[in-house]
């Protein structure tokens, strides 16, 4: 049995502000982020096809990711660092939850 190709089906479609260089899905399926090369993360709300919110970060933002219950958000910048917020769709804000210092060759004596 053959199959066709049809013209390709477009669910949604964003306009966000400059280039974008990073996509993440949450695990619970309700929030996309996207980064670009300003270090601004969109995030946009997968039920309503809306953007719900942008953070303009003052650091070089590499990656991005979540946790499994889409409670956390990770960044990962070009000091080494990791940085972890806490996130909520429904207030719409990210909070630093934790700064982990990767690349820092005096280790703080607590870790």
């Amino acid at each position: 049995m053959s199959s066709t190709i049809s013209a390709p089906y477009v669910h949604s479609f964003f306009c966000l502000l400059g280039e974008n260089i990073n996509i993440t899905w949450s695990p619970d399926g309700n929030t996309i982020a996207v980064g670009n090369k300003e270090d601004l993360v969109t995030f946009i709300d997968t039920r309503t096809h809306k953007i719900k919110a942008e953070e303009q970060f003052n650091f070089e933002v590499n990656e991005i990711s979540w946790n499994k219950q889409s409670n956390l958000f990770f960044l990962t910048n070009g000091q080494g660092c990791i940085h972890i917020l806490r996130y909520s769709l429904h207030i719409s804000e990210l909070s630093l939850f934790l700064t982990s210092m990767c690349n820092n060759p005096k280790k703080p004596k607590n870790l």
